[in-house]
């Protein structure tokens, strides 16, 4: 029989069995024949034989009947039946030693992974052990459960079942199991490995189309831009669809991290036009592109999208959209961008470097250092300290605050060469600032550290040696300021400032006149003098004076009369004190007729002078001593009917009194007399006047007449220790009133030698400040007015902490000033001191950079009633300064956009300039145009901020890159702006047209 015939009599076998044949029992089929059926794929026939041979064999065979079984699974699963893995789970209860087990698995295995239900396929596969299949099916076991192992995400298992396909000498899934693992590898970003796999399945067909985008991308990820380029281009020109996009993506970066900008945007906008959807990293790339490129306006929208979002990429984005805002022009857009890159930790460096940008800015758009303090703080350790530093002091130094150069440069803890010579240059022009406000304490410092610092600026060094030198004159420490001026001498070179070191000749003199060692002092005012007639005249005419006073003092009277000669004659003119020292020589080497005249030719040329009223009582006492009464009366009865001689009132009387008394006509002499003892009892002549007054009454035997009149004044010779003091001060304050402020010193410091701690010491002490204060002498008395603030109550104490608080600011001392103007806050009665307190503490409070204090102040002030219209502009002023310090810019323009109006005044004109200067910040060049054309049609006399303004018209030229337009606009504030006192405009002009200057030679 053949074999067909076999085939077609076993199909038919099942039709025996039909219950309307007739019965006889099946013919039981042979495990051969089943199993050849099964190898032949006849699965159903075969699997009902096997089912017929288990259920025949006894328990006795159980290996048999264990075959028979598994054999009938094995149908199963090749024909596909359900429920095959509770099946599997029954057999291997049922038969757990049959040798049939790992091939039911294999199969399993395959009948899964033909599903595509790789998980569980996976799990069958591991259950196989290779060392029971040939090497053919271990190929298939290694690669199948490879891929099902891949497709269930166990990528590490997968590897190692790939690469066990190689081993097992079968090409046939050597190229699949080849793709799959450098899939896996390209996963696991080992692209290196995963080019060389992709790149060993681009001629197979199955692989050829998709491999090379995976090698592209891997090279991308490797940044290896050339290769990526090289063989990108040519693979996106037969691309289609999505692959051509992402290509598109993968080219724009590539080119970009080339430097092959116009590529890059070639590609870009390829891709752009082929995708629905732009994600942010697109975004952010298509801004660094056009950002490479410096097109800087077109990247701004990128950055913007992207930074919607406060990630990683947003931090990027906003930091790159403050670098393009400043290319733009908008720094306070480029502000806030630095402001949120910096608030974010994402990437360190980039929170770093945004906030040092946000620093800076805050610095150049407000003033304000607290954003540096703030980094500092932040980054203690950071290499940006110095630079800082030396930025904020530079930017100090160009607009001459050298009070904050001063701390800027001070906070540098290694400060290079360059640094110390700032440092020194800031310390001696802080010094002289503090000169001219009269605060010479505190200039003598900054001095001292302008000479010890190591700055090697030798033309500072010797300068400041100079002025320390005056510094300690103005202080009264005499000594001290001989030897440093004597010190400036020995190291001032001979060909440099040949001014200060003859002046140093004349204040040396002065210092020896002062110490009162007379002959020391005449030998420096002549040295000074044998240089030639200065251009100041008036230092000549005086040092002339003072030789003179010199031999006055060394009682070389007929010396003394020549210099005062020689004085006038050099000067040209007549001088008023010459001639009145003249008089007093003349006199005192019994000249009297000299002394007679020279009071004369004094009087009859400056009749209303100074020295009028004591030449004409001096002439009156000389005419006395010359016995020409007559005359000597009618000059002292002219003399007290003077309302400028009150000082000489009761002197004049006594010099009446003595003339009747030389004419022996006491009774008119005695009214004279009595006229100052009841008129002026507290003053040194009334003594002289009780003395006359006890000669007169004893001449007439009369002394009875004496005791009665005095003890009708209630005069007692016998004075108390109080009565003695309150006699001295009435004289001193009596010399206050009058006007003679340095005899008033005299008298109230010798009142306070013997009563340093009397009942009037407060009241002495406060006409010594009063007067001190008068005479130019702030330093002194401020220290007098604080003795008083200490002491006294009431309206002294008022009114010596007024004047300490105004002396402390005008001698730029701002934190005494503003605990000055606290306390007079605390005890002022009279409501114009009160109100002068709170104006007082909002300006020192703004001077000492308390913006929020002064800001909370100023409210509070300008609720006060009754302060002048310039008082209400000055302190809205200073509350917007202090908002713009503190970086609340939008509270400050407000407050500018309203003072501007009053453009005539200095504080409504910067008003406009910063209203001009923000605009520009912002790159709104047209509006800050129109601003600054406004301000200069305005016919505002503020010709400094004016000028300021049309600085900013020049940067606009240079933004804008109109070079030669703006260096014209910078040459012509060169020739044509003058001020009236120094200032920086010339500084800043000169130092743009270096810059530009420079670049366009580089051109």
């Amino acid at each position: 029989m053949n074999r067909r015939l076999i085939i077609l009599s076993l199909a038919l076998v099942p039709l025996l069995y039909n219950g309307n044949m007739v019965a006889q029992k099946p013919t039981l089929p042979s495990f051969e024949q089943a199993l050849a059926l099964y190898n032949q794929q006849f699965y159903i026939v075969a699997q009902k034989d096997f089912v017929m041979i288990e259920q025949s064999l006894g328990n006795d065979q159980p290996i048999k009947k264990g075959e028979a079984a598994g054999y009938a699974l094995l149908c199963h699963i090749a024909l596909g039946y359900t429920d095959l893995e509770n099946l599997l789970e029954a057999y291997i209860e049922n038969y757990p030693y049959s040798t049939l087990i790992s091939e039911i698995w294999f199969r399993l295995a395959n009948h899964l992974f033909a599903s595509e239900l790789y998980e569980k396929a996976l799990h069958y596969y591991n259950k196989c052990s290779f060392s029971s299949f040939d090497q053919e099916k271990r190929a298939e076991i290694a690669f199948k459960a490879g891929y099902s192992a891949f497709k269930a995400q166990e990528l590490h298992q997968a590897e190692l079942f790939l690469s066990q396909v190689f081993l097992q000498k079968i090409r046939r899934y050597d190229i699949p199991a080849t793709y799959y693992l450098a899939y896996i590898r390209y996963i696991n970003r080992d692209f290196t490995q995963a080019i060389e796999g992709f790149s060993k399945t681009t001629r197979d067909v199955r692989f050829a189309g998709v491999a090379p985008y995976y090698i592209i991308q891997s090279r991308f990820l490797l940044k290896q831009y050339q290769q990526v380029v090289s063989e990108g281009e040519e693979l996106y020109n037969r691309s289609q669809g999505e692959e051509k996009r992402v290509l598109a993506r993968i080219l724009t970066e590539s080119f970009f991290e080339l430097n092959r900008l116009e590529d890059a945007l070639r590609y870009l906008d390829a891709y752009q036009k082929n995708s629905k959807n732009i994600s942010r990293e697109d975004n952010y790339l298509a801004g660094m592109i056009h950002y490479a490129q410096k097109r800087y306006g077109e990247a701004i929208p990128f950055f913007e999208e992207t930074g919607q979002v406060l990630d990683s990429l947003g931090q990027n984005a906003h930091y790159y959209l403050g670098e393009t805002y400043i290319h733009t022009k908008d720094k306070l857009s480029a502000l806030n961008s630095f402001r949120i890159a910096s608030s974010l930790d994402f990437d360190p460096v980039i929170t770093e470097d945004a906030f040092f940008n946000y620093a800076k800015l805050s610095f150049d758009l407000n003033n304000h250092i607290g954003s540096f303090n703030t980094y500092m703080e932040r980054y203690p350790n950071t290499q940006k300290a110095t630079e800082i530093q030396s930025y904020i002091a530079d930017a100090y130094l160009l607009n001459k605050d050298y009070r904050s150069a001063l701390t800027a440069l001070s906070a540098i803890k290694n400060p290079d060469p360059v640094v110390l010579g700032k440092l020194q240059r800031a310390s001696f022009l802080r010094g002289m600032q503090l000169v001219g406000a009269g605060s010479y304490r505190e200039a003598e410092i900054l001095f001292n550290q302008a000479i010890n610092t190591s700055g090697n600026l030798l033309g500072i060094n010797v300068l400041a040696t100079y002025w320390k030198a005056e510094s300690l004159f103005r202080s009264n420490r005499y000594q001290e300021s001989i030897d440093t001026w004597n010190n400036f001498l020995s190291i001032c070179p001979s060909n440099f400032a040949s001014t200060e070191r003859r002046m140093a000749l004349y204040h040396i003199a002065y210092a020896h006149f002062q110490g009162s060692n007379w002959a020391l002092a005449e030998q420096y005012f002549a040295n000074y003098l044998s240089g030639g007639n200065p251009q100041t005249r008036t230092y000549y005419a005086d040092a002339q004076n003072r030789l003179g006073d010199c031999a006055f003092m060394s009682k070389a009277y007929s010396k003394a009369i020549d210099y005062y000669a020689l004085a006038m004659e050099k000067n040209g003119l007549l001088s008023d004190y010459s001639l009145f020292q003249m008089a007093l020589s003349q006199g005192l080497i019994f000249q009297q007729s000299k002394k007679i005249a020279t009071l004369q030719q004094l009087i009859n040329t400056y009749p209303s002078g100074p020295f009028a009223v004591p030449a004409s009582f001096e002439l009156g006492r000389t005419l006395v001593q010359t016995g020409a009464y007559s005359s000597a009366e009618a000059i002292f009865n002219t003399l007290i009917k003077r309302d400028d001689a009150t000082q000489f009132y009761s002197k004049t009387l006594i010099e009446l009194g003595l003339i009747w008394v030389n004419l022996k006509k006491p009774e008119k002499a005695l009214g004279y007399y009595k006229q100052v003892l009841e008129g002026f009892p507290e003053t040194p002549e009334a003594e002289n006047a009780l003395a006359g007054i006890e000669n007169i009454y004893m001449e007439q035997n009369n002394a009875q007449g004496y005791f009665d009149y005095i003890a009708r004044l209630g005069i007692d010779s016998r004075k108390s220790a109080d009565e003695k003091e309150q006699m001295l001060f009435n004289a001193g304050e009596q010399l206050f009133i009058l006007g003679s402020h340095h005899e008033a010193l005299k008298s109230l410091r010798s009142l306070l030698q013997q009563y340093p701690n009397g009942a009037r010491s407060t009241q002495s002490h406060f006409y010594i400040a009063e007067s001190l204060r008068l005479t130019g002498k702030e330093e002194e008395a401020a220290d007098e007015y604080l003795t008083v603030m200490r002491t006294a109550t009431g309206s002294f104490a008022e009114q010596a902490t007024l004047h300490y608080a105004r002396i402390s600011y005008r001698l730029e001392k701002y934190d005494e000033a503003a605990r000055g103007y606290e306390s007079l806050a605390e005890i002022a009665k009279l409501d114009n001191n009160l109100t002068e307190a709170e104006i007082g503490k909002s300006r020192s409070y703004f001077k000492e950079q308390l913006y929020d204090q002064t800001i909370l102040q100023t409210e509070k002030t300008l609720k006060g009633k009754g302060l002048s219209q310039a008082v209400i502009q000055e302190l809205t002023y200073i509350k917007g300064k202090s908002h713009l310090a503190l970086g609340q810019r939008e509270q400050a323009l407000a407050i500018f956009q309203k003072l501007s109006n009053e453009v005539y005044t200095s504080m409504g004109a910067e008003s406009a300039y910063l209203l001009i200067q923000d605009a520009y910040n912002a790159g709104n060049f047209a509006k800050a145009e129109e601003y600054i054309y406004a301000l200069s049609d305005s016919d505002s006399p503020q010709h400094y901020w004016i000028a300021l303004s049309f600085i900013i018209l020049g940067d606009i030229y240079a933004d804008q890159n109109e070079i030669v337009q703006a260096l014209a606009t910078y040459q012509s504030l060169l020739d044509e702006y003058k001020p009236e006192k120094p200032d920086n405009i010339h500084d800043i002009v000169r130092l743009r047209i270096e810059k530009y200057n420079t670049q366009l030679k580089k051109k």
